[in-house]
């Protein structure tokens, strides 16, 4: 299977970038040779981190799962294209149509997952995580901009209120520790940071600035038309609105990191956050 899924991996990136669901440049191909030299990078590059950081058998193990899957829904999407798109060439006969591709389907996804806890239940967890990715990126690329942007919202919703829970543990049930307090900080700040950045994404900075002028400046209203205006903020606006916007994606990223950062060295035992004690039981260490 990791013989395989390698093999295709260029091929599948490529349809990926061809359908729009990636960006068409990484399709683009050299004259010599024919390929696609971004996607195959792209491939090399992620094979290379999970080899290193993963493991080859770890690796495999994943592989094997997200192989199978995908065969599975191969078999799901033949069909639904055989029922939704009539006017496609059918070059082959599908027996015992629809019911053989379900079968098959549902066979291989029992057996990635029995295949996943025999062998490896990380291997299992890990290809969920990417399954799950996935299905989300895809949800996010054929929706329009205002719904991406409520789901972005969502998702930092969600993911501060993991945080305001651990700080709140750390804060009430934890012995007093330098390490524990100096990351305690940091966590309060990416916080407040990206309680911030939820408020802008409901309301952002460009649509605060219409408000404004059409409130204060209205000299600055270009057009009319019935109830609606078209408002022309000025190159100055404008631009001090980029930059804030692109000062605020650099920060968020930089946080992502900080937060990477302390979880892989929580994991890899580099750093230690001893004697949380919990009211329900005995002290517990990480």
């Amino acid at each position: 299977a990791i013989n395989a899924a390698l093999g295709s991996a260029v091929s599948v990136i490529t349809a990926l970038a061809r359908d729009r669901f990636i960006p068409k440049k990484i399709q683009e191909t050299k004259k010599r040779p024919d390929m696609p030299a971004l996607g195959l990078l792209i491939t090399i590059i992620l094979v290379v981190l999970f080899v290193l950081f993963a493991g080859i058998g770890f690796t495999a193990e994943i592989t094997n799962f997200i192989y199978f899957v995908g065969l599975a829904f191969v078999n799901f999407a033949a069909v639904k294209l055989r029922r939704t798109r009539k006017e496609l060439d059918r070059p082959f006969k599908a027996p015992f149509f629809p019911f053989l591709p379900i079968f098959l389907s549902i066979c291989f996804l029992v057996f990635a997952v029995i295949l996943g806890v025999i062998i490896s239940i990380e291997a299992l967890i890990l290809g969920l995580i990417i399954f799950i990715i996935g299905i989300a990126f895809h949800l996010l690329t054929i929706a329009d901009k205002s719904s991406i942007n409520l789901t972005l919202t969502g998702i930092k919703f969600f993911f501060l209120s993991v945080l305001g829970m651990f700080i709140w543990v750390i804060n009430n049930f934890s012995d007093v520790n330098p390490i524990l307090i100096l990351i305690n900080r940091i966590l309060i700040g990416v916080c407040a940071f990206t309680i911030g950045t939820v408020v802008l994404d409901l309301m952002p900075l460009r649509e605060l600035a219409y408000y404004y002028v059409k409130k204060m400046d209205k000299g600055k209203v270009a057009i009319n038309i019935g109830n609606a205006q078209i408002i022309d903020l000025g190159k100055k606006r404008s631009k001090i609105i980029h930059l804030i916007n692109l000062v605020i994606a650099i920060i968020q990223f930089i946080a992502c990191g900080i937060i990477f950062s302390i979880v892989y060295f929580l994991f890899n035992n580099l750093l230690s956050i001893q004697d949380i004690i919990l009211i329900i039981g005995p002290s517990v260490t990480y």
